[in-house]
């Protein structure tokens, strides 16, 4: 972790007084303490390493349970690759056997969060976006492309009932059978994460059920649903990828879902991917249906991203501005303004930002998006009368 340091906030540095580091066994250490927590997270190895199947046991949930604080989450990694299908399903169940609520996201296309505890949380929604718009963290949320409140959201899969009418009835692992470290092994060069991600999201539900309390009217919701289906999308495009399906088959589905979640890291790498391919063909005359995805493709929003060893929100701005000037140079008009509105997001004080999104809005033939930014920015004191 020091070799990170720079990355990681140089976490083991002891400038932080809110870190205490236990040189020891994570299992061994709940055993011991008296000590209770808010959140107890569990990233261990993989199962099928001697060793680690006992942090996926009953009774270490238990353990677990028995160190949270009222109201305390215990979050559990698990991954879709080198596991079974039956597997999984025994580690929701053992869990789900320990807490009344689970719920499952998505951590990356091959990584799970299982997020359990006593009960489902309630948070409000105005609490999230409080919480959300918090400096330090939208900064360290554009470090790994999820600074958009409905793609967090949009990362659940299933909880509740449904969660657990999927792993459905069968044995629970125990410390004195622990079967995962020899069922696991079997699965090792299989990755089953697209099949699992896809009957998770089968499940049905949604992050404003029991989890997080909003009107009906919120519109996260609406995104949120958005950002779901783009994930849809992006597992049917790694099916028919996996099945050696030509480009012209996955990469229109995979753009179709980077179109209802413009700026999803996961989906603008899957069709990075099929970029090279894309072009080598398209150096031949293309047919119709090929020119369109090439055009799609140059027209293609990047994701909006701080370094990993982070920056400041207008950094971030500031290079927006020059991705929309680039756009606007070839014409690209929704794209610049989706730059530009972003950029205008983060920085609303830039007359520079303002006045190009305005520019923008007139250019793609909406005036009156155009003097909506103006009134704004004279009414708040960004522009003077001299500045237009």
């Amino acid at each position: 972790a020091r070799l990170f340091s720079e990355y990681n906030f140089d976490a083991l540095s002891g400038k932080d007084p809110r870190i205490h580091m236990i040189r020891g066994d994570g299992r061994n250490h709940l055993s011991l303490t008296e000590q209770t927590y808010d959140v107890i997270i569990s990233e261990p190895s993989h199962p099928w390493m001697a060793g680690v199947s006992n942090l996926f046991t009953k009774e270490f949930f238990e353990l677990c349970d028995a160190r949270l604080r009222e109201g305390g989450l215990c979050l559990v990694w698990l991954h879709g690759y080198g596991i079974s299908v039956d597997d999984f399903r025994l580690v929701m169940r053992t869990i789900a056997d320990v807490f009344p609520y689970v719920s499952v996201w998505e951590l990356n296309p091959d990584d799970f969060a299982v997020v359990a505890g006593r009960a489902a949380p309630k948070i409000p929604i105005e609490e999230v976006r409080r919480r959300f718009q918090e400096v330090r963290v939208r900064e360290d949320l554009y470090r790994v492309g999820l600074a958009y409140l409905p793609r967090i959201l949009g990362r659940y899969y299933t909880d509740g009932d449904a969660l657990r009418a999927w792993a459905g009835s069968g044995p629970i692992h125990r410390d004195e059978h622990p079967t995962l470290e020899f069922t696991t092994p079997r699965a090792l060069y299989i990755n089953r994460a697209v099949e699992l991600s896809s009957a998770l999201l089968a499940c049905g539900g949604s992050p404003f059920g029991e989890l997080i309390a909003a009107p009906p009217d919120a519109p996260e919701r609406v995104a949120v649903d958005r950002v779901r289906e783009a994930r849809a999308k992006r597992q049917e495009a790694e099916r028919l990828r996996e099945r050696q399906a030509p480009w012209t088959r996955w990469l229109p589905v995979a753009l179709d879902g980077y179109d209802l979640d413009p700026g999803n890291m996961d989906l603008f790498l899957l069709i990075r991917d099929g970029i090279p391919e894309a072009t080598a063909d398209a150096k031949r005359t293309p047919t119709p249906f090929e020119a369109q995805i090439i055009q799609r493709l140059e027209r293609l929003r990047q994701p909006s991203l701080l370094p990993p060893t982070g920056a400041p929100l207008s950094a971030l701005a500031a290079h927006l501005r020059v991705l929309a000037e680039q756009a606007l140079s070839r014409g690209f008009w929704p794209v610049a303004i989706s730059y530009l509105a972003e950029a205008h997001e983060l920085s609303p004080e830039d007359r520079r930002i303002t006045i190009d999104l305005a520019f923008a809005f007139f250019e793609d033939s909406n005036p009156e998006a155009a003097l909506r930014v103006l009134r704004d920015a004279l009414s708040d004191g960004t522009l003077s009368a001299d500045d237009l």
